[in-house]
């Protein structure tokens, strides 16, 4: 641990958040380890990281008697969703590693694209971290009926108790309202429970299309407090921005 303290020049206050990318077997466990650094961190007033100036990732492999051993450096890989998820820490807790984002469970980050997006939320000031989602084809087909569908996990922790309240009402979905950073204009969507998620389907279309959405673009979405309708602000990331 020694070694890998000096090499990655770790300072007292820095955060590191670790990612587990392999089970424990024999061999140990792997970790993915995330440095911010002290001088580049901020905090908001809900206590999230605020300000991220140099997001540096390094992989480290802790073996069965907790000794650590350097592993290369995975510059240019991609960053797993399961690092980015619910750890069961509580929203808005002091000194919490916990990231200010959620992905979908089978989605990955590059590690340019984690970079842009905590450098975006940290601008975003929200008592709930913000949903990342990045553009496929079925969500930004022309000749289909695009539709986006949402996390699992991150339904379950922001949306499942509005949802629940809204079907009471309407049986086929509720509404959402999305509306994109700096602009007035909004769009009616609608957010319904499938047999294998929870989908932005009607309106969804005209969103994307209006926005040029593209495969690789990135969405983030804040949920807006005290709205109803259920309403979300959007951030587009374009894909040119997110290039190593």
């Amino acid at each position: 641990m020694g070694k890998f303290v000096r090499e990655n020049r770790v300072q007292e206050g820095d955060v590191c958040i670790f990612q587990p990318i392999s089970k424990v077997n024999a061999r140990g466990l792997t970790l993915m380890v995330h440095v911010l650094q002290k001088l580049s961190i901020g905090h908001s007033p809900g206590g999230r990281t605020a300000t991220v100036s140099n997001h540096k990732r390094t992989s480290t492999k802790i073996a069965s008697t907790s000794s650590v051993k350097e592993e290369p450096d995975t510059n240019g890989e991609e960053v797993s969703s399961s690092g980015y998820e619910d750890h069961g820490s509580s929203d808005n807790s002091e000194g919490t590693s916990e990231p200010p984002f959620m992905l979908a469970d089978t989605t990955r980050l590059t590690q340019a694209q984690t970079k842009k997006v905590l450098e975006k939320v940290s601008t975003i000031e929200s008592e709930r971290r913000i949903y990342v989602a990045v553009m496929n084809k079925s969500n930004v087909r022309r000749h289909h009926s695009p539709y986006l569908s949402l996390g699992v996990r991150y339904v379950s922790r922001y949306l499942k108790q509005k949802y629940a309240a809204g079907h009471r009402e309407n049986r086929s979905g509720i509404t959402l309202v999305l509306q994109r950073e700096g602009e007035s204009r909004t769009w009616d969507m609608e957010l319904r429970h499938w047999s294998d998620g929870t989908v932005i389907s009607k309106g969804w279309p005209s969103f994307a299309r209006t926005n040029n959405l593209r495969e690789d673009d990135l969405c983030l979405f804040k949920v807006m407090e005290n709205e109803e309708p259920l309403k979300m602000m959007v951030y587009i990331i374009r894909r040119e921005k997110c290039l190593a």
